[in-house]
């Protein structure tokens, strides 16, 4: 199996894992998709996939590679033009950013994603755990 079809087989093994809570399995099967998809032609990338997929980021931090969620959504991030638009992937980084110790950059996510989806719950709450008003 190669190229997409493979990609794309390894992406969703990936998200498989996430649903059973599997998420160092997840973390390699994600892993493997990525390395695959580096060998893409950059031109049929699909380069959405973590605009609406947030499996990887779940794999990356629960398996305590927050290092992969920062750079993943660093990626993901930079792919759309304009700014910012992806309030997942700032809250991910968020999270990741303050288990390495980096709280003052997880603020800034976390209210970043909130002046993309005003109220949105999953970041007025991590604001709120670290004592920080939304």
């Amino acid at each position: 199996m190669k190229g997409f079809n493979a990609y794309f087989a390894w992406f969703n093994k990936g998200t498989s894992h996430v649903q059973l809570q599997q998420y160092v399995d997840a973390a390699i099967a994600y892993d493997q998709a990525f390395s695959i998809y580096a060998t893409l032609d950059i031109a049929k990338r699909p380069y959405r996939m973590l605009w609406y997929q947030t499996g990887p980021y779940k794999s990356y931090y629960y398996s305590a590679r927050y290092a992969d969620v920062i750079n993943l959504a660093k990626i993901t991030l930079d792919s759309v033009s304009g700014g910012p638009y992806l309030e997942e992937s700032l809250y991910w980084r968020g999270m990741a950013y303050y288990m390495a110790g980096k709280t003052d950059l997880a603020i800034d996510d976390y209210r970043n994603a909130l002046n993309i989806h005003p109220q949105w719950i999953p970041a007025t709450q991590a604001l709120q755990d670290l004592g920080v008003q939304p």
